[in-house]
């Protein structure tokens, strides 16, 4: 892979800024360059006075000059997909803090005046970029465990279904279940229709769940998942792990990824940590 490390001077012109940039990218692309890093700010002076007027909602002067260098056809090839359009922006959601942001700028902008809603604080959001495929980051499954439920009843449910789905490991996305210490084993479903084991599993899961009842949690860590899917009513289900290469090409394809596809590393290594910010 030939990286493009793009340095460039930042002026008070947001647009000068702008074209710059673009030329820069299509010397990287001129020169072989697979991938091309802009600097931190390259639209914007490094100023907090700056951010709230150089920013833009979707569909603004950068979203559009950068979508202009797109080629569907390098995405598609890239992909494996077929008439998709660029993905120019993918947004994560870690922790729900993301859709609470939103939900509470929406909540206020039914108490303001619809000409203040471009002033009000809650309609921005701090966002971290960081870099998915460094060694330090490391993606491991969320496990399900199905509460209350009668766990036979369910894998046959499972099987119906989907009609290509077949007791044991095989070609295709491979459930891995618990009952006791005693009833282990797996579901193979063949040509699933989903990118991703976790989407085959949760898209039976949220079906079967409201019209039979019962409950499912989202469990980190394989003996959790095997200690609470022994006990009676319940059944667990062990997911593997999504691998980086995958992260794109399914948002591609099924669009938002399954709710709790992913942790970034296990749950015992996670340091916690409190935020604190008033939002207006």
């Amino acid at each position: 892979m030939r990286a493009a490390l793009i340095q460039m001077p930042v002026t008070a012109d947001k647009s000068e800024n702008l074209e710059t940039a673009c030329l820069r990218l299509r010397e990287a692309k001129a020169r072989g360059a697979d991938i091309a890093v802009l600097p931190e700010m390259f639209c914007c002076p490094y100023d907090n006075a700056c951010f709230r007027s150089y920013g833009e909602t979707q569909g603004g002067e950068v979203q559009r000059a950068l979508s202009a260098l797109a080629d569907p056809a390098a995405f598609n090839a890239k992909y494996g997909t077929q008439g998709q359009p660029v993905m120019l922006f993918a947004v994560g959601d870690g922790n729900h803090s993301l859709a609470t942001a939103k939900a509470c700028y929406e909540r206020r902008k039914g108490l303001t005046d619809p000409g203040q809603w471009p002033e009000l604080p809650s309609r921005y959001a701090l966002c971290e970029l960081v870099n998915l495929h460094d060694d330090s980051l490391e993606f491991e499954p969320i496990h399900r465990v199905a509460f209350g439920v009668k766990p036979e009843e369910l894998l046959d449910a499972l099987m119906h279904h989907y009609p290509s789905a077949t007791r044991g490991k095989g070609e295709g996305h491979v459930l891995s279940f618990v009952i006791n210490r005693w009833s282990q084993g797996e579901v193979t479903v063949g040509e699933p229709s989903a990118q991703l084991p976790v989407g085959t599993l949760q898209n039976f899961l949220d079906a079967y769940l409201k019209e039979n009842g019962g409950e499912v949690d989202y469990i980190h860590g394989d003996k959790v998942t095997d200690d609470l899917g022994a006990k009676p009513g319940n059944i667990g289900f062990k997911l593997p792990a999504m691998g980086k290469d995958q992260l794109f090409k399914t948002v591609i394809a099924d669009g938002v990824l399954p709710r709790k596809t992913f942790s970034m590393g296990h749950a015992e290594d996670k340091r916690y940590y409190v935020e604190g910010r008033k939002i207006k």
